[in-house]
C-alpha cells in the first residue's frame, strides 16, 4: 500500500500561528525548522506509534515538501498558499495570477460555472465551516457545478491547474 500527501509534523500551534498585519511589499520573515529525529521506523499499528523524540516515520527525504497557507482565523478565507522548492530554501506563492478565472453568477441559486484560460485538474468547494462539500477531479476549461444538494450561504471554492491554485467566494442563493 502507498499513502500519498501524508502530513507528518504541524509546525505551528494546532491553531496556527499569527502573524503581523500584512502590508503590500513587505516580507514576513518566519522561521519554521524542524529536524526530525533518530532513524526510521514503520510502527507496527495504531497502538505503537512513533516517538518523534528518538524516531521517525520519514521513509524518503526525499520525498517531503513544505507547504504553507495564510488564512483568516474568523472567515477562514485562504489569502495565499504555496508550497518549498526542493531545490533550495525559499518557499513559492502558488500564483494565482498565471491563470485567469471566471465564476458565474455569484450569487447562483441552482448552477454557477467555472471558466478558465488554462485547464483545470481539481475542484473543491468548502462550507463556512471549512468541510469539503464538492470534490470534482476533471481536465476541463469549463465546469458548470450545479447546487440543488447545497445550502444556502458562502462557500470558498479551490480551483487547481497545474500552475496555480485560485480561490474563490460564492454565494449560494
Amino acid at each position: 500500500t502507498e499513502f500519498f500527501y501524508v502530513m507528518k509534523k504541524f509546525i505551528t500551534h494546532v491553531q496556527g500561528d499569527s502573524i503581523n498585519p500584512l502590508v503590500i511589499n513587505v516580507p514576513q520573515n518566519l522561521d519554521y525548522s524542524y529536524t526530525f529525529n533518530g532513524n526510521y521506523r514503520l510502527p507496527s499499528n495504531a497502538g505503537d506509534p512513533i516517538n518523534s523524540s528518538i524516531e521517525n516515520s520519514v521513509e524518503d527525504f526525499n520525498n517531503l515538501m513544505v507547504i504553507y497557507w495564510i488564512q483568516d482565523i474568523k472567515s477562514k478565507v485562504i489569502y495565499q498558499s504555496g508550497k518549498a522548492d526542493p531545490n533550495s530554501t525559499a518557499i513559492q506563492a502558488l500564483n494565482a495570477e498565471k491563470t485567469n478565472i471566471s465564476v458565474f453568477p455569484n450569487p447562483a441559486t441552482t448552477a454557477f460555472t467555472i471558466q478558465s484560460d488554462k485547464p483545470f485538474i481539481h475542484i473543491s468547494l468548502f462550507n463556512i465551516l471549512g468541510q469539503n462539500v464538492k470534490d470534482i477531479k476533471t481536465e476541463a476549461m469549463q465546469c458548470q457545478i450545479q447546487t440543488n444538494d447545497l445550502h444556502k450561504g458562502i462557500y470558498l471554492l479551490k480551483v487547481e491547474t497545474k500552475e496555480s491554485v485560485i480561490t474563490r467566494k460564492i454565494e449560494i442563493q
